[in-house]
């Protein structure tokens, strides 16, 4: 095994927390030639996006030979993933560490997002606006994102977490089976889906949300100003929302829903 001058968490914060120009060496670079469209990310990946001049993915890691970066230009599709599955989340076997910067000329392009397995992807560069947005986290899969989008659908599973802030036109998400979402910033439409112990927060403002909470599912809206609402929680789901105008609510097997309203 390569030996490295920082330990790997050492280099996980440099990484993520310094300018590209000054990550250092990567341990292997692969050449895109195109623009990301479409990322997946598996198998406890912790990947970044970064603006740069070219179209490249930049690996550090201990055994980066383990990685595999399948692209397809024809489709603008990009998959990160490793070549065996020993040390995944439900086996015993220690498995090295990985970072995938994913370097592209414009982040803005990309329209889906997929992150399972434990893997992260990161998207906080400045003024970024997308024409629409898919996200996907399962299986303890990680996505944060800063940015203003038009059209967003955003789906969580079995302990994935999804993080969004922008101004969103039509904002979609469903969490599911402990998944959870967070969402800060203004939408002009939101219809939200919360069941099987997950939870969803929304901070901001929305001129409509659309909430329905089932089998102890949460929806943590109390900072989250509607103008008009529709609200329906069953089997435990607890809803709390602030709404400035009128609203529509419907409970049932022991649901919760609470309406502030704002000053």
């Amino acid at each position: 095994m390569k030996s490295m001058t920082l330990s790997l968490m050492a280099m996980i914060a440099l990484l993520l927390s310094t300018p590209l120009t000054h990550a250092g060496t990567s341990d292997r670079t692969v050449t895109l030639g195109f623009t990301p469209v479409e990322i997946e990310i598996e198998d406890g990946i912790v990947a970044r996006v970064a603006r740069g001049n070219d179209e490249r993915v930049e690996i550090y890691c201990d055994e980066p030979g383990e990685i595999i970066c399948k692209k397809n230009s024809r489709s603008g599709s990009l998959e990160l993933k490793r070549k065996s599955r020993r040390g995944d989340l439900l086996g015993n076997l220690p498995r090295p560490m990985c970072i995938a910067i994913i370097v592209t000329k414009d982040p803005s392009a990309i329209r889906e997002i997929s992150c399972d397995s434990g893997a992260s992807i990161k998207m906080a560069d400045k003024d970024l606006r997308f024409s629409s947005l898919s996200l996907s986290a399962d299986s303890g899969g990680e996505i944060r994102i800063k940015g203003d989008c038009p059209r967003i659908d955003i789906e969580a599973d079995s302990g994935g977490r999804v993080s969004v802030s922008g101004v969103f036109g039509r904002l979609t998400a469903s969490a599911d089976s402990g998944a959870s979402v967070a969402i800060r910033g203004d939408i002009k439409r939101g219809s939200f889906s919360v069941d099987s112990g997950a939870r969803i927060s929304a901070r901001g403002r929305a001129g409509f949300a659309e909430v329905e909470c089932d089998s102890a599912g949460v929806f943590d809206g109390k900072d989250l100003i509607a103008d008009e609402a529709a609200l329906e929680a069953d089997s435990g789901g607890v809803i709390r929302i602030a709404c400035k105008g009128e609203y529509r609510s419907e409970k049932d097997s022991g649901g919760v829903i609470e309406v502030s309203r704002p000053k």
